[in-house]
């Protein structure tokens, strides 16, 4: 393994790449364009006013949502909505090229940080891994993570801005404008301000390369800190004065960014009291390791626990070896440890009253995945200078190898998680699409609370017909009967797309479930229709009253593979009736209709095909 590494030129640009190439294959496969959850109220509330003719505000960008104030966001949402018709995927898009910045970034730092090539190859293969991981599965088809990625590239951007070789007022300009990005797009994104004021200020004084003696011995340690302190800064610029300045101006910057958020702030009433793990601090401490270890656990609390914990104890001990042998280098990635460190403990404060397993949640390893970036790179320092004179060079080799390989095992079943968490989760959203298209002609309350919105109101269906108006729902909802959302009208001269095989009724315990199935052939089965609507007759129109999902249960990474090349063809429902249709009158409609039929939908063209067969209506026995 160590003579491969010592190649050097473009195989180790495709050993980078690779991580983000297979990312970018399950993004576009799997990736829906179906607004969900936040995305309703961020962007949706300006959508809204736009629909109305109403104009857009200042307070309307600043408003707050849930804990952050998404004025950036909210500018790329609106951007990409009139350019695309608010097709998510282009925000998907933009998540890929955020994560591609903050990875560019770590190389760079990498580069002026690890001194051994070899080593410093070795570092970003592994951190390429972490960075595009399908562990974060939610990140990669939610796009309102937009708001998450946005301030992690400006942290990246800022942390590798400050060891650069630019100019004074260049570093501090640039700064404030990353910092301002980063906190006007999410809550964490303050850290930005936190994180670059070492880095940018205080380097010097704390590696110890302008320390000197001359304080006086009587003076006392706060005096002599402050002193050496105000040294250190005054040698950032070509003056004195330009550096308490440009000090001065950052400061500034920083106070007017962090008055203005907290303006009018309020605590999101729905969020668990930030008091949960003060009063349980052991549960409170297990919470924080399983975020910092989950990343690497797939999807197991007690062994995410022990890897978070474990992670944290060796960066400890990395700083403690770093702080003795090497500071210049390892300064920027100490810096990032305690990013990830800080930001897992916010959200443990945040989010642990929402249960244990909540920490396992994938879009919150997006933060603590830096912690690992940081383990990587300190090791790669120190490997190749600190221990080169303690540890015998097969130590040094057996040490890497091992390290390699229990990171490539843990890597590989997280990423087989991954993988099928987004396979499934896209099968599910599927039929969320078809759900939402034909809201007007039926309403399936699970369907729509699971990949829709949280709450079925009259609030949020009058959001989505506002949205639906300005053209940014594709394919645009189906209007209610009695004309629109007659299926054979709509499937007129398509060709038959399968076969609707089975109606069956059985009771389950003091319940009745019908279960419907059946196999989609057009193409030879490999088609690009993800739902299938169930539909009921009445006055000679054909009326959709369910969706069905489309595929099976993936469980590894055979099926997912196969799954690319022909996406499985089977489709299948199971109902309760009087919990699906909550009007008695509709209910009876359908027990009555003289049959059942089946359509294929195509979720991205709203092209509807006919299936082959249809049935009476099971009845329940005696």
């Amino acid at each position: 393994m160590l003579n491969a590494v010592r190649s050097k030129g473009w195989p180790w640009l495709a050993v980078w790449v690779l991580p983000a190439l297979l990312l970018a294959a399950l993004m576009v496969r799997y990736g829906v364009n179906l607004p969900t959850y936040d995305q309703w109220d961020t962007p949706g509330v300006l959508f809204v006013k736009l629909a109305e003719h109403q104009p857009l505000t200042f307070a309307d960008f600043i408003s707050q949502h849930n804990e952050s104030r998404k004025v950036f966001p909210r500018l790329i949402f609106l951007g990409l909505a009139y350019l695309t018709g608010w097709d998510i995927r282009a925000e998907l898009a933009v998540i890929f090229a955020l994560v591609c910045g903050a990875a560019m970034a770590i190389f760079a730092l990498g580069r002026s940080t690890v001194l051994d090539r070899r080593f410093q190859a070795i570092a970003f293969a592994l951190a390429s891994c972490l960075l595009f991981s399908p562990s974060q599965w939610e990140n990669w088809v939610y796009s309102i993570q937009i708001v998450v990625f946005l301030p992690i590239f400006c942290i990246t951007a800022s942390l590798w801005l400050a060891q650069s070789s630019l100019k004074f007022w260049q570093k501090i300009a640039i700064n404030i404008v990353l910092a301002t990005v980063s906190t006007y797009s999410s809550a964490s994104g303050m850290f930005c301000w936190f994180l670059s004021f070492p880095a940018l200020f205080l380097k010097d004084w704390l590696v110890g390369l302008v320390w000197d003696d001359r304080g006086s011995e009587k003076s006392s340690p706060v005096v002599e800190l402050i002193g050496n302190l105000g040294r250190s800064i005054s040698s950032l610029g070509t003056t004195a004065r330009q550096s308490w300045i440009g000090f001065g101006v950052w400061l500034t910057a920083m106070a007017a960014n962090l008055l203005l958020y907290f303006w009018d702030y309020y605590k999101p009433p729905s969020h668990p009291s930030f008091a949960g793990p003060l009063q349980h601090p052991i549960e409170g401490l297990k919470y924080w390791f399983a975020l910092m270890g989950a990343i690497l656990g797939f999807d197991d609390l007690g062994l995410s626990q022990l890897l978070g914990g474990l992670g944290l104890l060796g960066f400890l001990g990395l700083v403690i070896l770093a702080w003795r042998g090497d500071r210049v280098r390892s300064f920027e990635w100490v810096i990032f440890g305690c990013y990830a460190i800080g930001t897992d403990a916010i959200v443990t404060l945040g989010r642990f009253g929402f249960g244990p397993d909540s920490a396992l949640t994938s879009r919150y390893q997006t933060f603590s995945l830096y912690l690992w970036i940081a383990i990587i790179h300190l090791s790669a320092i120190l490997l190749s200078s600190f221990t080169r004179n303690r540890l015998p060079k097969p130590w040094r080799k057996g040490l890497v190898i091992f390290g390699l390989t229990l990171f490539l095992v843990l890597h590989y079943a997280s990423f087989a998680i991954g993988a099928r968490n987004l396979a499934n989760f896209s099968r599910d959203r599927h039929q969320g699409k078809a759900c939402l298209t034909f809201i007007g002609s039926f309403q399936d309350e699970r369907c729509f609370t699971e990949w829709i919105y949280p709450e079925l109101n009259d609030h949020v269906l009058k959001t989505i017909g506002d949205i639906n108006r300005l053209g940014f729902i594709r394919p645009p909802l189906a209007l209610p009967m009695p004309i629109k959302s007659d299926l054979k009208m709509m499937a007129k001269d398509q060709p038959i797309a399968g076969n609707f095989q089975t109606l069956t009724i059985q009771k389950n315990d003091d319940t009745w479930e019908y279960v419907a199935g059946g196999e989609l052939t057009l193409g030879g089965g490999c088609q690009p229709t993800r739902s299938v609507l169930l539909a009921y007759e009445k006055d000679g129109a054909t009326i959709p009253f369910t969706a069905a999902k489309v595929g099976k249960n993936y469980r590894g990474m055979g099926q997912i593979l196969g799954d690319f090349i022909c996406p499985n063809s089977r489709w299948s429902k199971s109902f309760e009736l009087e919990k699906l249709v909550s009007n008695p009158q509709k209910r009876l409609e359908i027990m009555r209709s003289p049959k059942i039929t089946a359509w294929a939908f195509d979720t991205d063209r709203g092209t509807v095909y006919p299936l082959d067969g249809s049935y009476a209506f099971p009845q329940k026995s005696p």
